[in-house]
């Protein structure tokens, strides 16, 4: 805009007036108007401004199919608009604004309704069309019909238009064009391909008709297009690391954003190479050239790049200085993790370890220290509750009376209905009490401001609805507003509030109300609000309840440990960490020694241990519980978790692995405070507690534990082995070299030595559960850190990883023995993971299948093996024979990575189709008569459906479709003298 007027200063230009020029009133008048805030004229459009608005006007061939989608199916429109509201939408200021699950519903409900009320897919085409229209003239008001027809507006569609993946197919590669005329008529002719495309959907989305004519000008230009681009290719040859344009473009950039940051990043550089050469012995006065020299920038270009980033480079004096710069220095690190593919599936313990390997160290005690102590809570108090667990089930009045003397806090009547009920078990309840006032005492050690309850035992309402109904509405309106109000004074959403915040509250606001007729009654003179019959059947189990109590109150404890004095909360008598604050105090102290990388790895610290630790809405949290439920919850997907075991071998050698499946577990999994499968696997609420039962019954959950429990083992055993030849043997000294590498930085050399004793002397201390539970931690997803930074960050989009994070670790798995062995140097180690990663993981995997093949009534041989193991291969990497024959041979490569991406919900379809099948039969009436095997939707019925579905049926049916396939494939062998790969 020309004018700013919160400080009157010209940040323009008006009327070809300099921006360093005085501003006279009548220019003023003319470029703003004070009445309104906005700005009203503007006599000539910025370049940028034409090259935006053509961009935005643009369309791409995604977009394309975006649109027509939602015009023929509105069901895509509302799922979109829910999608774009459950991450940050930009505002028209162009800032980011992130709304909380009521608010953002609200919105898109807003926009769908709009959308219902249109009936033919043309009016929805035209709606879609111009919302899109008037959005550019209200952003784009300013502009004239000159500035938006201009050769600016023009180049930000073209660039739109190759704003899309299919332009990042390196067809040049994949197609193996030659140089010259003959490469360049091929290519042409690709190019043609992707213009028909573009110009089809183009024409599609704007108007539901697609003109032959137009059609095959849009693919003519296309291909000369194509033609042209790829004479260029051929002649560019190597592209200079730091070009001589950027850097000259830069020279008068100051105020430009952008650029300073290009600047910035161009200082990172600087500073690693200035490092470098101090270090390696360079002169002071040719540190310069040899910045230079290493980079390709000249050194007036450099001096260039100093003056206009907004930091200054640190170019040490001293070899020790420098070597400090080197390490600190995130440039030299094999993988920022700043790339969308890094932020999408490596996890964040993996990129922060590449960034700085002390401050992983420290995540990973957080999370070790973390289950450890809640497992130690919980075994103390499980002997109380298998006491009402008892009580439950035989005398369930007790029960409801013991629990509700315990949310009251009477915890003198709970005592005497205890020896009523189970004379000699009290003492129980006292070691309860016991741990209830260690975690305040502990909590208050953090925050002496918060206070404390006497006798006070967690509750929490789980049915807010009938809670509020039974409470009255007057009663409703106060505590409502008093949550919505504390929300905003901690900034953070009303349904975050701790639960202690929530009681308080609710004490302050309940005082005095009562509900007639059998409601609950608070009279004045209590201290805390009483919980009475009436309302007993809304607060969550007391059992649970506690469970979930010691677990989040461990969290804070842990999580207060590792901020330790930059430890900060929202707010005095709060217990509600802020996470920012202390993460900036925490990185800001230690900004020497994380150098240039301290921002991103306070960006990671506050995802983690903020929007990581909130839980998706309910219905994507029961949504993921079925498609686990369909996909995994059944005999066959627990055999599949045999193949961990291969894992054990690679990383912990054959012998040890085999040695900790068949032999006692002198550690388990509960030993390590581990519970849950997976961290994707901790959803909360009925149907997830239906899913768990479900893996027990189908021994998924058993195998699983088999898996964990022997790499466990064998960890064990390995480092035993080492710790106890290293004096003995040159092969053991050099493995104990390695060992004590890997974990300087989790252990000091005290506290190595003693880790070395206990594995030598067979003590099962708490420093050897922490080595442990590192080694499953690399090898498996089971804690939030061990996942991607998207998933941490958008927790309503966790069902996109829904079966994929055991296939992300074991990426991660590789990229650190193979990839990163390999880019280091060591290529023989690195060739050597792979064969062994291959033979073993991807070996017992198609052992298993074999084994599956049986089950389902298939062929098992030499050729099916071969198939099966080149299949497991593809595995690795998300991918299947299915998606390569597909999509990828066909020439369809956005195509099979989107199938590769999405999640499982395939299933859906049929059960769509069954229940139409079922409902609308040829004779009118229901039909139930066919076998279970007729409906392919009973396969994914939990536990019982793929055993129901092959014995109804199935396996004759795999078979003759199976006979189907072969006899196609050959009919068209002898037709076209070729194999078809693409599968019937």
């Amino acid at each position: 805009m020309p004018f700013d007027p919160s400080t009157a200063r010209v940040i323009g230009t008006v009327n070809n007036t300099s921006s360093n020029a005085p501003v006279q009133n009548e220019e003023i008048k003319k470029a703003f108007d004070p009445s309104t805030a906005k700005v009203v004229g503007k006599s000539e459009a910025d370049l940028l401004d034409t090259i935006a608005y053509g961009f935005e006007k643009g369309a791409s061939d995604v977009t394309n199919t975006k649109d027509i989608l939602e015009s023929k199916f509105p069901s895509i429109y509302k799922a979109n608009k829910y999608l774009e509201y459950s991450v940050p939408k930009r505002t028209e200021d162009g800032k980011y604004k992130i709304y909380s699950i009521e608010e953002g519903r609200a919105e898109a409900e807003k926009e769908i309704a709009k959308f219902d009320a249109l009936k033919t897919e043309d009016q929805r085409r035209e709606y879609i069309n111009k919302q899109k229209q008037d959005y550019l003239n209200k952003k784009y008001s300013y502009l004239s019909e000159e500035d938006k027809n201009s050769g600016g507006a023009m180049t930000g569609e073209i660039l739109k238009a190759l704003a899309t993946p299919t332009t990042a197919i390196p067809i040049d590669k994949l197609m193996k064009f030659e140089k010259g005329l003959k490469g360049l008529s091929k290519f042409a002719g690709v190019s043609g391909l992707f213009g028909a495309e573009y110009s089809a959907l183009d024409q599609y989305a704007k108007t539901g008709t697609i003109d032959p004519k137009t059609l095959a000008i849009d693919t003519g230009i296309s291909a000369v297009g194509g033609g042209v681009i790829k004479t260029g290719i051929d002649s560019a040859g190597k592209i200079i690391k730091k070009t001589s344009s950027v850097l000259q473009d830069m020279a008068d950039a100051k105020k430009n954003k952008v650029k300073i940051v290009q600047a910035n990043d161009a200082i990172d550089e600087i500073e690693f190479y200035g490092a470098k050469a101090v270090k390696d012995g360079v002169p002071e006065n040719q540190v310069m050239q040899s910045i230079s020299d290493e980079t390709g920038i000249p050194v007036n270009q450099i001096k260039t790049i100093i003056n206009q980033a907004d930091k200054p480079p640190r170019i040490p004096k001293t070899k020790e200085e420098a070597q400090k710069i080197f390490d600190a220095t995130g440039f030299n690190k094999p993988d920022y993790g700043k790339s969308f593919l890094a932020k999408t599936i490596v996890p964040i313990h993996t990129t922060l370890k590449n960034l700085n390997s002390k401050v992983a160290a420290r995540v990973r005690r957080y999370e070790a220290d973390t289950h450890f102590k809640t497992l130690d809570l919980t075994k103390r108090v499980k002997p109380f509750l298998e006491d009402l667990q008892l009580l439950a089930k035989a005398r369930p009045q007790a029960y409801r009376e013991i629990s509700r003397n315990l949310f009251n806090g009477n915890f003198g009547t709970v005592e005497k209905i205890l020896k009523k009920e189970i004379p000699t078990r009290d003492i129980n309840f006292k070691e309860t009490i016991k741990v209830l006032n260690e975690i305040r005492d502990e909590l208050y050690k953090y925050n002496p401001k918060m206070g404390g309850i006497t006798n006070y035992f967690p509750r929490k309402v789980e049915d807010l609805k009938g809670f509020y109904k039974a409470i009255g509405k007057p009663a409703t309106s106060r505590m409502r507003a008093a949550l919505d109000k504390r929300a905003k004074e901690l900034g953070v959403k009303t349904i975050e509030l701790p639960e202690d915040e929530v009681v308080k509250i609710a004490n302050q606001q309940l005082k005095g109300s009562f509900v007639r007729s059998g409601g609950p009654s608070f009279t004045k003179e209590r201290t805390v609000m009483e919980v009475e019959d009436a309302v007993m059947p809304f607060y969550q189990d007391a059992k649970e309840s506690l469970t979930r109590y010691i677990r989040s109150s461990v969290n804070s404890i842990e999580k207060a440990k590792l901020f330790g004095k930059n430890l900060t909360f929202k707010d005095e008598g709060s217990n509600l960490i802020d996470v920012k604050s202390s993460v900036g105090k925490l990185i800001a102290d230690d900004i020497d020694e994380l150098g240039d990388r301290a921002d991103q790895i306070g960006e990671l610290l506050e995802i983690r241990f903020s929007q990581g630790e909130l839980s998706p809405i309910r219905g994507m949290q029961n949504l993921r519980s079925m498609v686990y439920g369909a996909t995994i919850a059944n005999p066959e997907s627990a055999l599949v978790q045999m193949g961990d075991l291969g894992v054990s071998s690679y990383m912990q050698k054959f012998g040890n692995a085999f040695k900790a499946m068949i032999g006692d577990k002198k550690v388990t999994m509960e030993d390590l405070g581990l519970e849950d499968i997976a961290a994707d696997f901790n959803d909360s609420g009925k149907l997830a507690k239906a899913l768990d039962k479900a893996f027990t019954y189908t021994g998924f959950r058993k195998i699983d534990r088999l898996g964990k429990n022997t790499l466990i083992n064998a960890a064990l055993n390995r480092y035993k082995t080492i710790v106890s030849n290293k004096d003995i043997s040159k092969k053991y000294a050099e493995q104990f070299k390695k060992f004590k590498d890997k974990y300087k930085d989790s252990f000091d050399e005290q506290s190595f030595k003693q880790l070395g004793d206990d594995l030598k002397n067979g003590v099962i201390s708490d420093d050897v559960k922490y080595l442990l539970f590192n080694e499953l931690a690399d090898a498996q997803p089971i804690t939030l850190s061990e996942m991607p930074q998207y998933y941490l960050q958008f927790p309503n989009a966790r069902l996109v990883y829904a079966l994929k994070s055991f296939t992300l670790k074991q990426l991660d798995l590789l990229r650190k023995t193979v990839y990163d062995q390999y880019k280091a140097g060591n290529k023989k180690e690195a060739l050597r993971n792979a064969g062994a990663y291959l033979l073993m993981v991807t070996g017992a995997n198609t052992s298993v299948d074999q084994v599956r093949r049986l089950m389902n009534g298939k062929p098992v041989g030499i050729s099916e093996f071969r198939e099966d193991f080149a299949d497991n291969v593809l595995n690795i990497f998300g991918a299947s024979k299915y998606v390569t024959e597909r999509y990828f041979t066909q020439g369809k490569p956005i195509a099979g990575l989107f199938n590769m991406i999405s999640p499982p919900v395939g299933m859906i379809d049929y059960f769509v189709s069954d229940a139409m099948k079922l409902l609308q039969p040829d004779d009118g009436s229901f039909s139930f008569e066919d076998k279970p095997a007729d409906y392919k939707s009973v396969k994914y019925v939990p536990v019982v459906g793929r055993a129901l579905y092959l014995l109804t049926g199935g396996y004759e049916k795999q078979k003759a479709d199976a006979a189907k396939r072969e006899k196609a494939k050959e009919a068209f062998k002898f037709w076209y003298g070729t194999n078809y790969t693409y599968p019937l």
